[in-house]
């Protein structure tokens, strides 16, 4: 630069400026504050930048695993660490049904998209249907981790998802428990029906005796109390005749 003119420097020194800025302010996710050529040359090479580390952080997020950024510099991490969180949030949400909370936010919508996905698997498995999403790889994982479950707990093998996808073990952590618990029910015994107890039969009251009944008694034991007198008789005359 020594031997450059000093326009020549003014020059490199005011575009040098002016595609740091468009640098810096792509870093910042602000939109473009300027159309000038070089501002735009650091601008449209800081998103692209930035839209490969977010790109980065949105699969590494998804992939289950933890955040990669111990070799990033300071600038990175930041920007890395912000899509990698926004991702998971926007993934919980659009799994658990909440309203979108970061809708101008391509992280955000990105995770989103996956948990919606996990959530209409769910659903179509319950009601039979088939719903259309944004995200179709997600939905098509969604689908892997239920057919694991369903034969995980078929075959009475303990909780273990194959994948650590957060969709995948969300969605085979919901649908092993559901599918345990209808299991379980399945098995439970119904209690057999019980046959009514047949009472005894209640014994007839014992009546007093009408004045009809204790007639008949009466007289049962006059008869009795002739007969025995006529018996009495014809004993004591036999006896008389045998003396003489």
């Amino acid at each position: 630069m020594a031997t450059k003119s000093q326009a020549y420097q003014d020059a490199y020194n005011k575009a040098y400026a002016a595609a740091q800025a468009g640098l810096n302010d792509a870093d910042s996710e602000k939109s473009a504050q300027s159309t000038d050529p070089d501002y735009m040359t650091g601008y449209n090479a800081g998103k692209k930048h930035i839209t490969t580390v977010d790109n980065t952080a949105q699969s590494d997020a998804l992939s289950g695993l933890a955040p990669q950024d111990a070799n990033l510099n300071a600038q990175d991490k930041a920007a890395y660490d912000q899509a990698y969180s926004r991702t998971i949030a926007g993934l919980n949400d659009g799994a658990n049904g909440v309203p979108e909370a970061m809708p101008d936010d391509s992280n955000y919508q990105k995770g989103y998209a996956a948990g919606e996905a996990a959530r209409a698997l769910l659903a179509d498995k319950q009601n039979n249907t088939h719903t259309t999403v944004a995200d179709q790889a997600s939905y098509d994982l969604a689908a892997q981790a239920y057919e694991q479950a369903e034969d995980d707990v078929a075959n009475g093998r303990p909780k273990s998802p194959k994948n650590q996808s957060p969709v995948y073990v969300l969605v085979y952590d919901r649908a092993y428990d559901f599918l345990l618990n209808e299991k379980n029910q399945k098995k439970t015994p119904q209690p057999e029906p019980v046959a009514p107890v047949e009472s005894a039969p209640t014994p007839a009251p014992v009546l007093p005796q009408t004045g009809e009944q204790q007639n008949v008694t009466e007289n049962s034991g006059l008869v009795a109390l002739l007969l025995s007198s006529i018996l009495g008789l014809v004993a004591t005359a036999k006896r008389k005749r045998n003396d003489k």
